[in-house]
């Protein structure tokens, strides 16, 4: 990711280096650094075994000259013993949750201490399975008009359907994101700093929509939804030190709100707000008097402030702009490699 001019591709720039040894790592950062990266990240797990691990003294030596160089270092991780070596050797960003057991309190401690941010990335595993059981919103037109015709055809056809399920490593999956979602919970109660992460376009990360399903996890998680949101929006700004976004000024973001609410996995995601969530104050606008209006802040810790629209219905749908509708067909092989 590069600033400047190439912060307006259609998409960031990413290159890929395969480091062996501690002086390859240090000349791979300089080279980055260059050419004005902004982060660097790791692929620290071993793939279940299908790659080896990066050793430490190279890991290592990619964060120290990182830092040398002004540049933020994220590891891609899978097991709890590998996210505590990477935090101690200097590690920014955790990214992807720990997902083998459940954080402990030395975890949390480091994290903290050390003011690492955490990204869950409970979707990465989530669609590894969840297409083939085929829940109900997988017909709503938000996702469907998002699917390349050949991704539709796989998620249709029973075959791949039974396969899918049958495997080995659904199970792993559906594991691994019970442990997430525990983990992602534990440590926002600690107060460990969360973004967002989706790893979108990446496989059956569908971009638009896999970010949706990750809110919705999260609040299966034990977040509430104004919780989810916020990490998607200021923490994930702040993790980047993007400071031009992610928390609108007060009263001037429109969000309009009707009844033909998105469908997602969760009620607390499907654009439904009860009046617990919202601290509302109903009132009547006199040049529309059919229409009820309320004054609200949206928000963990009143981050996002927004004049809000409300039908006369206590709890409304929220209807946003489909992210997917300009995306059809700019998906790639349906079997794409694992993030």
């Amino acid at each position: 990711m590069t600033r400047g001019e190439r912060r307006q591709l259609p998409a960031p720039v990413v290159e890929q280096n395969a480091v062996t040894d501690k002086q390859c790592a240090g000349e791979s950062i300089r080279q980055m650094a260059a050419r004005k990266a902004d982060m660097v990240k790791i692929w620290l797990d071993g793939a279940g075994g299908l790659m080896p691990k990066v050793p430490p003294e190279v890991y290592s030596a990619v964060i120290d000259e990182a830092h040398k160089n002004d540049l933020r270092v994220a590891a891609h991780i899978y097991d709890l013993d590998d996210a505590k070596a990477i935090v101690r050797a200097g590690v920014d960003v955790i990214a992807h949750g720990v997902r083998d057991k459940p954080v402990d309190a030395e975890f949390i401690d480091m994290m903290k201490a050390r003011s690492v941010w955490y990204i869950s990335t409970i979707v990465l595993d989530y669609t590894g399975y969840v297409f083939a059981e085929q829940p109900s919103w997988t017909r709503e037109p938000f996702l469907q008009r998002a699917l390349h015709p050949a991704v539709r055809a796989q998620f249709d056809d029973p075959a791949y359907r039974e396969r899918t399920l049958a495997l080995p490593a659904t199970a792993k999956n559906r594991a691994a994101v019970t442990t997430n979602k525990q983990n992602l919970k534990a440590l926002h109660d600690a107060g460990v700093r969360l973004g967002f992460g989706s790893d979108s376009g990446v496989g059956l990360r569908i971009p638009g929509v896999a970010e949706h399903l990750e809110l919705a996890l999260m609040v299966e998680a034990g977040l509430t939804p104004m919780q989810a949101i916020t990490n998607a929006t200021s923490n994930a700004a702040a993790l980047l030190k993007l400071g031009d976004r992610g928390v609108w000024p007060p009263a001037s973001l429109p969000i309009w709100w009707s009844s033909r609410a998105i469908q997602l996995p969760t009620s607390a995601i499907r654009g439904r707000f009860t009046r617990s969530g919202i601290a509302a104050s109903r009132r009547r606008d006199r040049s529309r008097r059919s229409r009820p209006e309320s004054a609200a802040t949206i928000g963990a810790s009143s981050t996002l402030n927004a004049r809000i629209n409300l039908q006369r219905s206590t709890a409304v749908g929220l209807r946003i702009r489909d992210p997917t509708s300009d995306l059809i067909g700019r998906q790639k092989d349906p079997a794409g490699p694992r993030s």
